[in-house]
C-alpha cells in the first residue's frame, strides 16, 4: 500500500513538471537587460538624493506613494510577460524598504534585520506561485492531471501563506518586547528565571559592567574600555575600523550580585555607547558604567562547592544607561518599525489566496472539460 501511494505521488509530480515542457527556453532579452539597468540607475540616483540632508520625510512619503503607481503601470503594460511582473514587484518591495531605511532616525536597523530573511522567503514563495500560475496551469489539459495540480494548488499557496504568517508573527512578537521584565537584584532575577520557562523572549538586566575598582580611571587609550568599537570608515589600503568585545562581561547588580553575561559579537548588538571627548571615534563602555542588557537567563553551579550563580546567554543588545532609556529609545521605536512591516505581512497572507483560487478553478475546469487521455509526453519520455 505504501509503495502504491509513493508511485501515485511520483506520477503526480511527473505530470506536473511535464506541463512545463516546451520547445522554447525562457530567456532574458537584451532590451530587457538595458531597461532594467536604466531603471536601477534611476532608483539609485533617487535614493542617493533621499539620503542627503535636504531630503525630508515628506519627500520620502511622496516618493513611496509614487512608486506603486509606476510599478502598477509597468505591470499592466507587461502583463503578458513572464519576467516583468515578478521583477517589478521585487524591485518595488526593495525600493520601499530602502526608502524607509533612509529615515535612519526613525528606524532601528536591528529590528529591520529580523524581517530580511522572512521577506526573502516570502518573495521566493511568491515567485514559485507565479511560475505555477503562468507556466503550469495553462498547460494542464488532461483530466488525469487533476490530482497533481490540485496538490500543487494547495502546496505552493500554503508555502506562500506560511512565510507571510511568519513575517507577520515576528512583528506581533516584537510588540511585546517593551514589557520585558527588568532585573536589578538577585530576587528579581530568580523570579524572572522561573517565568522564563513560559516566556522565551528574555529579560533586561541592569547593573554596573566590568571591574568596579577601576570605575574612576580616566580613559587614556581604547584598551581602557571594557568593550569598544570604532566608527570611522577605513580609507583605501588601510585596515578596517577597530573593535573589541570580550567573550563574557561581568555585571554587578545593585545588590552586589555578580552575573556573567555572554558577550556580543557585532556593533548591531550595542546601543547608545558613549564616546569620550579624547577618543571621539571610539564608542565604548568604561568600567563601572551603568548598562541594560537584554538576554536570556540561566543558572550555573560549581560542582565542587555546590554554589549556584546567575548568568545570561544569547545576548541580544547591550545598552548604555538605564532600563527606562533602553525601552523608550530602542524598544519602542522598534515596535513602531515592526508595526509597519507587520501590516504589510498581514496583507501578504491574503495574497496567497490568489494562486489557490486560480489553481482550484483550473482543477474544476479539468474535471469537466479535460481530455480523457493521458497528457502528451515528449519524444524522449515516450521512448522510455
Amino acid at each position: 500500500m505504501k509503495l502504491r501511494s509513493h508511485n501515485r505521488f511520483g506520477n503526480w509530480v511527473a505530470q506536473f513538471f511535464r506541463a512545463f515542457q516546451s520547445n522554447h527556453l525562457i530567456t532574458l532579452p537584451g532590451t530587457l537587460k538595458a531597461k532594467i539597468t536604466t531603471l536601477l540607475v534611476l532608483l539609485a540616483a533617487a535614493f542617493v538624493w533621499l539620503c542627503l540632508p535636504a531630503a525630508t520625510d515628506s519627500h520620502r512619503i511622496a516618493f513611496a506613494c509614487f512608486l506603486p503607481f509606476v510599478a502598477g503601470w509597468i505591470i499592466f503594460k507587461k502583463r503578458n510577460s513572464f519576467w516583468w511582473p515578478p521583477l517589478i514587484i521585487i524591485l518595488l518591495i526593495l525600493s520601499l524598504g530602502a526608502i524607509y531605511l533612509t529615515a535612519s532616525h526613525h528606524v532601528d536597523h536591528w529590528f529591520v534585520g529580523r524581517f530580511v530573511k522572512l521577506i526573502t522567503a516570502f518573495l521566493a514563495a511568491t515567485f514559485l506561485c507565479w511560475t505555477f500560475v503562468r507556466l503550469g496551469l495553462p498547460k494542464a489539459v488532461a483530466r488525469a492531471q487533476v490530482n497533481a495540480f490540485l496538490f500543487f494548488s494547495i502546496a505552493f499557496p500554503f508555502f506562500m501563506f506560511i512565510t507571510a504568517f511568519a513575517w507577520w508573527f515576528c512583528a506581533v512578537e516584537i510588540n511585546t518586547y517593551p514589557s520585558r521584565p527588568v532585573v536589578r537584584n538577585s530576587t528579581e532575577f530568580a523570579k524572572a528565571y522561573e517565568d522564563y520557562i513560559l516566556d522565551y523572549k528574555g529579560l533586561i538586566l541592569v547593573g554596573r559592567v566590568g571591574d568596579l575598582t577601576r570605575q574612576d580611571i580616566k580613559i587614556g587609550t581604547p584598551q581602557d574600555f571594557v568593550a569598544y568599537y570604532e566608527t570611522s570608515l577605513a580609507s583605501f589600503g588601510k585596515s578596517s575600523p577597530a573593535s573589541w568585545y570580550p567573550l563574557h562581561y561581568t555585571v554587578t547588580m545593585l545588590d552586589g550580585t555578580e552575573v556573567q553575561v555572554e558577550g556580543n559579537t557585532s556593533r548591531l548588538q550595542t546601543f547608545d555607547w558613549p564616546a569620550p571627548p579624547a577618543f571621539s571615534r571610539y564608542h565604548g563602555l568604561k568600567h563601572g558604567a551603568l548598562v541594560a542588557i537584554w538576554a536570556d537567563p540561566y543558572q550555573t553551579s560549581d560542582s565542587q562547592v555546590g554554589q549556584k550563580s546567575w548568568a545570561l546567554q544569547n545576548t541580544r543588545i547591550i545598552a548604555h544607561g538605564s532600563a527606562e532609556n533602553f525601552v523608550e529609545n530602542f524598544l519602542r521605536p522598534g515596535v513602531r518599525t515592526a508595526r509597519v512591516f507587520g501590516w504589510v505581512g498581514f496583507g501578504c497572507m491574503f495574497a496567497s489566496v490568489i494562486p489557490f483560487v486560480l489553481g482550484l478553478r483550473r482543477c474544476f475546469w479539468l474535471r469537466k472539460h479535460g481530455s480523457e487521455g493521458a497528457p502528451k509526453l515528449s519524444s524522449d519520455s515516450a521512448g522510455e
